[in-house]
């Protein structure tokens, strides 16, 4: 996500900018020794800015998608694994691998970000996310209170169909990364190795090994804990296959599936007797991967012919002379 590189990129240069006309933002006014910043002088340091944008954004911007290198890591952590998830974005991983941005809980407001700019860009990352799971969605009317909260703080989400239904208005919940990560990991779709805190060295970690385990958070950055009450004190710093994340969340979207249903009413548009058989051709050669019998279901749900279809010319069945 180009956008939320740039105006991280943006908003570095400009806190730069700020500190280095002696200014200072207090609300939404400009104040340079305590005193508001005179119009006429304002109008000037924005020209000022725009300008210094202008020839350097370019550098910026490659440089902040450059920080850390992400893509070159062979592991990540479980918070760069979340972040990326969410935004699909280098840059937020590489800024992601420092413990020490995790301080009041920012990558939740940079997520949030991500998000709402991938949105703006006509991606619904989140909706994604649901639906590549295969877990049915859940709305934020549905989950606890102080779920909710958090999920309203993060984002103003996207509904999760736009029809024009009366469903159309709710907002789907943000996604549950970590419980998702866990199944992947569960099922050995995701490499990972561990080691306890304050040791250097990293084991490997099976998918056997996660049955008896959760990720968690523990001092604002997410790790391994036992699920058995007498043992969830204990943790383990996890660190997971950068190239298996990036493959279970691509960077572009995936394809959309053929709409089997707008297939067939097409067809049947053309030929109200559309046969089973010519049906199941028409929905292969458009992609749909669906099952034969959902197929012959649907053409029937949809006024199709109930019957094959034509087996070829019969043969002469006559009773053979004694």
């Amino acid at each position: 996500m180009v956008g939320a590189t740039s105006l991280m990129a943006e908003s570095k240069a400009r806190r730069a900018f700020l500190k280095r006309n002696g200014l200072m933002r207090v609300g939404s006014s400009l104040v340079r020794d305590g005193q508001p910043v005179p119009s006429d002088e304002i109008d000037t340091l924005q020209k000022d800015w725009d300008a210094e944008w202008e020839r350097n954004k370019d550098r910026w911007i490659a440089e902040a998608s450059g920080l850390g290198h992400a893509d070159r890591e062979t592991y990540w952590s479980l918070d760069q694994a979340e972040v990326w998830a969410f935004t699909r974005d280098s840059a937020l991983v590489s800024w992601a691998s420092k413990p020490s941005n995790f301080i009041n809980r920012r990558p939740i407001s940079r997520i949030g970000f991500a998000l709402t700019l991938a949105k703006a860009a006509k991606r619904d990352v989140n909706a994604e996310l649901w639906r590549a799971s295969g877990r049915p969605p859940q709305f934020l009317a549905e989950v606890l209170s102080a779920e909710k909260i958090e999920n309203e703080l993060i984002v103003k989400l996207p509904p999760f169909d736009d029809s024009d239904d009366d469903e159309s208005w709710t907002r789907l919940a943000l996604f549950p990364i970590n419980e998702y990560l866990v199944d992947l990991l569960r099922s050995d779709r995701i490499a990972s190795r561990w080691k306890p805190p304050g040791e250097v060295r990293f084991q490997g970690l099976s998918a056997a090994d996660w049955k008896a385990l959760e990720i968690s958070e523990r001092g604002g950055v997410l790790v391994a804990v036992f699920q058995e009450p007498d043992l969830r004190e204990k943790c383990l710093c996890v660190l997971v296959s950068r190239e298996d994340v990036q493959r279970e969340f691509p960077s572009a979207p995936a394809p959309s599936a053929p709409d089997l249903k707008a297939i067939l009413s097409e067809a049947i548009r053309g030929n109200p007797n559309l046969g089973q058989r010519e049906a199941f051709k028409i929905a292969r050669d458009a992609g749909a991967k669906e099952p034969r019998e959902k197929i012959r279901d649907l053409l029937k749900t949809l006024g199709g012919a109930s019957k094959p279809g034509p087996k070829g010319p019969r043969k002469n069945c006559a009773t053979p002379p004694a």
